[in-house]
């Protein structure tokens, strides 16, 4: 349909989708053309100011590489001090420190199992000194 003719008399539908069949068309035919000249001018700003994936939104985090031996905020967490035992096995010559659960020898009365001594040691050791 020539311009003319579309002001004189309105056009159908099967027109209508005609012309935007043929502008689609055009319009892809002018997409690929410059899609290759578009390409190589992104190519070449990326190169030129070190754009990163990230920066462009290609991905949603960016790996920073780290160096070797680099300062931490924390160290390696501490080893707890082991405590003396308080408490022995005749049969078996186990300890137990007193913490946490009470093995199964010591089941029943617990001072029959005491280390002479140890409560007093361990208790000295505990305080500042000042005993």
């Amino acid at each position: 349909m020539k311009p003319s003719e579309f002001l004189q008399r309105p056009p159908t539908l099967r027109q209508l989708i005609e012309m935007r069949d043929a502008v689609d068309a055009q319009l892809a035919a002018m997409r690929d053309a410059m899609r290759d000249e578009k390409l190589a001018e992104a190519k070449a700003l990326i190169a030129e100011f070190g754009f990163t994936a990230y920066e462009l939104g290609l991905v949603k985090t960016q790996h920073i590489e780290r160096h070797a031996k680099e300062e931490r905020t924390f160290g390696p967490k501490a080893k707890a001090p082991t405590r003396p035992p308080l408490y022995r096995d005749p049969a078996s010559g186990a300890t137990w420190s007193g913490r946490g659960r009470p093995p199964r020898w010591i089941e029943g009365n617990a001072d029959e199992f005491l280390i002479t001594g140890a409560k007093e040691r361990f208790h000295r050791d505990d305080t500042d000194g000042s005993t």
